[in-house]
């Protein structure tokens, strides 16, 4: 068994992010055999100590009380896999500058905190869109008798000034923000690079009542907090200098932590069943310090700013299966 503390690290991935930043674009119909192969990795327990720090951060109290692994944690343990393959020269597009879409995990069971799971993180589908070229990183975690219990599908765009050869793909949120990679998945078949059609631009229609209706105040070190739990230390989360470096005024909190503060939201809330898909579209980019406001019904949840100019952050939904 392998334990956390032995996961490779992200530096090394993040050093061939720069080195690889002005590669070119592969074409969409690469064979398999020219991608990056899938890597395997485990099984692997949560490490304790890690794993109280996360939910702390993420506010997962209701998953820490009842020894629970939330759904978002395997995302951690995958990342620096799902690193690898996206600064692989093989990997269609390069890694530095990707912009995170969208986020779609299934936990198809509930999962304890000390279970040892075995990953699988691989290369998916491409896609063109509208503002360039659509790529997706799958996961997928199995326990001890093989069986598939967590996956993922992590959406990341490609940023082109005039799209991709081939029109559109199908509408997907505004960019977030530029990241190394947060990999997510289902190493089988995946559908297409497309937020769900759930995730309607109409915010004034939660599903009637609002069982969730919280205001975060979040401060400027976020970031660093978060890195310093998940390992990702990309520059734009860190410190407004080096954020001013990618375009930011000031640094911005990590999208996966904004999607597991939101499901911890729903998670002591007791609106979560034993299994389900959690998809999430990253709508904007959260600039720290703030102020942001969660409200969650039956038929979503939406993370948004609040004061003067209200924006969408997140855009969610919850599927029972």
């Amino acid at each position: 068994m392998t334990r956390e503390s032995s996961v490779p690290g992200l530096a090394l991935p993040y050093l061939r992010a720069l080195a690889g930043a002005r590669r070119r674009v592969r074409a969409l119909d690469a064979k398999p055999a020219e991608l990056p192969p899938p890597h395997s990795l485990g099984p692997i327990v949560a490490h304790p100590a890690r794993l109280d720090r996360y939910d702390a951060l993420c506010g997962f109290s209701a998953a820490r009380e009842q020894d629970r692994l939330p759904a978002t944690y395997p995302h951690l343990i995958a990342f620096p896999s799902a690193m690898r393959l996206m600064t692989d020269r093989r990997f269609p597009v390069p890694a530095l500058g990707l912009v995170h879409l969208a986020n779609r995990i299934e936990q198809l069971r509930p999962l304890a905190a000390g279970e040892p799971l075995s990953y699988r993180v691989a290369v998916g589908d491409a896609a063109p869109h509208a503002r360039g070229l659509a790529v997706e990183l799958l996961a997928e975690a199995a326990d001890e008798h093989g069986e598939t219990v967590w996956r993922s599908v992590s959406t990341y765009l490609h940023r082109s000034r005039h799209g991709t050869a081939g029109g559109p793909a199908p509408a997907a949120a505004a960019p977030s923000e530029p990241v190394s990679a947060e990999p997510s998945a289902e190493p089988s078949a995946a559908p297409p690079a497309a937020p769900s059609a759930a995730l309607a631009d109409d915010l004034d229609d939660l599903g009637g009542s609002v069982p969730v209706d919280e205001e975060w105040s979040l401060p400027a070190d976020l970031g660093r907090r978060y890195a310093a739990v998940s390992g990702d230390r990309n520059p734009i989360h860190l410190h407004p200098l080096s954020a001013r470096l990618f375009g930011f005024p000031r640094p911005l909190a990590h999208g996966m932590w904004t999607a597991a503060r939101a499901l911890a939201a729903l998670d002591g809330a007791g609106l979560l069943p034993g299994a389900y898909r959690y998809d999430v579209d990253f709508r904007a980019p959260v600039l720290l310090p703030t102020r942001v406001r969660l409200r969650a019904g039956a038929a979503g949840l939406r993370l948004t700013a609040t004061g003067d100019r209200p924006r969408t952050h997140l855009r969610g939904t919850i599927t029972a299966l």
